[in-house]
């Protein structure tokens, strides 16, 4: 935008002048009435901080503080500029000097230094959220893409890596179940204990000047798990109509709805939860189960609308990538998970092959077995986890474990061990796993007179007292070998997990 000044004459005493406020941009300066002076062309000049400049990001050139130094807490240093303006030919020195006053009387602009438009000018003002959301976001963006899987699968590893936080400027179930899981997530690698106490700096943005304060960040990401959950209860409720509207929208919101379901059971999985946590009485009141009503509650709102997904965006939320049916067979062939054929022989010893609860065993545990061959064909820990998900699916099993049902509890036992024995490292080992494992100790102790019912269930609970011991993972190869004792594998075979400590596999 030019502005032109009115016509100014060269007294021998300045006098006071009221000019209007010059702005940047191409345009004319008239400093009398014969003479115009056309602005040289010059390259767009860089005046960004120091600090933008060193990463080569784009700079707001803010004053005193720019935006991006603002929010990393960087101190915000702008270089002296030097006056590489040319002199025009024929420009007199007191029209340089009469320019060079002009222009020092506007930088800084006072409308820069204005807090309240500085306010204005603040990313975070502008999106409505607080500091602390942004950096959360921003923590989601690093590590989004490997929360569910680990590059086992592209086009998954980019939906949650790229597409999710698209859906956070447009989405509260997505937005709230974002921080959920980021805030989870900088606390997963804590003890109990120690996240108890961790506090992050924040702002109140309503208040001028603003307001800094400090949160409990376990509190909060608590808060924000349950805030997902009630945007997700009250759209379950009112997706019946909105299908009845347009299907593009419906397709949006059902997938919304979906992610946020697994970020913030994700969220809840991965908080640090305290040891020897058994205070529950019942399956029904423990967190696993909790989880698991909720996943099922999901899935089964929202089965009857999968076809709408189905060659969309979100259809790699559903399943993931599935083992090359010829691979799938040659690890059927060659490996031999002991504990999936004891279970499955338990199963078969204790029904008829017609009976109903006998399908229900036997199709959990044929998901547990895919679950594990997946992790021993993709090389992650995070299928074995799924299994439960799977398992969830299945409403009729849900009863059976909420009944308390023996061989229902007798398969989350060995599933739980798993997930316990492999462990990935983006969470901590005193989780919801554990917490049914105490439960189950229990439980065995007093129903087989203080011990266990055979020597399977006390060796692969070996597995998990040996792995408690260990301050590195167990390689995942070494599940052929769970269910026999821990301490009479053959040399070699517990090794340092690549998965778990990211550093090449060494004898145990």
């Amino acid at each position: 935008m030019s502005c032109d000044i009115k016509t100014i004459k060269q007294p021998s005493k300045p006098k006071r002048r009221n000019y209007k406020t010059l702005f940047s941009g191409p345009g004319l300066i008239n400093f009398n009435n014969n003479e115009t002076i056309t602005k040289p062309k010059r390259k767009r000049s860089k005046n960004g901080c120091t600090n933008c400049k060193r990463l080569k990001i784009k700079c707001n050139e803010d004053y005193p503080e720019c935006e991006y130094c603002i929010h990393t807490g960087k101190q915000c240093v702008y270089p002296l500029l030097k006056n590489t303006k040319p002199k025009i030919k024929g420009q007199s020195s007191e029209v340089i000097d009469i320019q060079s006053n002009l222009i020092k009387d506007v930088v800084p602009m006072p409308s820069i230094l204005n807090k309240p438009l500085q306010k204005l000018n603040s990313v975070s003002f502008q999106l409505n959220i607080s500091k602390f959301e942004l950096q959360l976001l921003k923590c989601y963006i690093d590590f989004g893409g490997n929360f569910f899987l680990k590059d086992v699968s592209k086009e998954s590893h980019t939906f949650w890596s790229e597409d999710v936080p698209k859906l956070w400027c447009c989405s509260d179930l997505v937005k709230y179940g974002l921080y959920s899981a980021s805030s989870a997530r900088l606390l997963a690698n804590y003890d109990y204990d120690t996240s108890k106490e961790i506090y992050i700096e924040n702002e109140d943005q309503n208040s001028y000047p603003i307001i800094p304060f400090t949160i409990n960040l376990r509190e909060q990401a608590s808060r924000y798990a349950e805030k997902t959950f009630e945007l997700i209860n009250m759209y379950q409720m009112m997706f019946d109509d909105q299908y009845g509207g347009a299907l593009n929208e419906s397709e949006d919101i059902l997938g919304q709805l979906i992610v946020a379901n697994k970020l913030a059971v994700g969220s809840k999985v991965i908080l640090p939860r305290p040891k020897h946590n058994q205070t529950f009485n019942k399956v029904e009141e423990s967190l696993l189960f909790q989880l698991m009503s909720v996943t099922n509650k999901t899935f089964q709102e929202f089965s009857k609308y999968s076809t709408l997904l189905k060659d969309t965006k979100y259809a790699c939320i559903f399943d993931p990538e599935a083992i090359p049916i010829n691979q799938h067979k040659l690890l059927v062939e060659n490996v031999n998970l002991g504990f999936i054929r004891y279970l499955k022989n338990y199963v078969n010893d204790k029904f008829d092959p017609s009976d109903d609860f006998k399908i229900t065993y036997q199709s959990a545990i044929s998901r547990f077995e895919y679950s594990c061959h997946q992790t021993i064909y993709f090389q992650n820990t995070i299928s074995l986890f799924r299994a439960l998900v799977y398992i969830t699916r299945d409403s009729d099993f849900l009863d059976l474990l909420k009944n308390e049902d023996h061989i229902a509890m007798k398969i989350m036992f060995y599933s739980c061990c798993l997930n316990s024995i492999f462990h990935d490292k983006i969470y901590q080992r005193n989780g919801v796993h554990n917490e049914f494992l105490e439960f189950y100790v229990n439980y065995s102790k007093d129903k087989f007179n203080g011990s266990w019912e055979d020597e399977v269930d006390r060796n692969i609970y070996g597995w998990v007292q040996k792995r408690a011991g260990c301050n590195y993972g167990f390689d995942l190869n070494a599940l052929k070998y769970v269910g026999k004792p821990v301490d009479k594998v053959p040399p070699g075979v517990l090794r340092i997990s690549e998965i778990d400590t990211g550093i090449k596999s060494t004898q145990y």
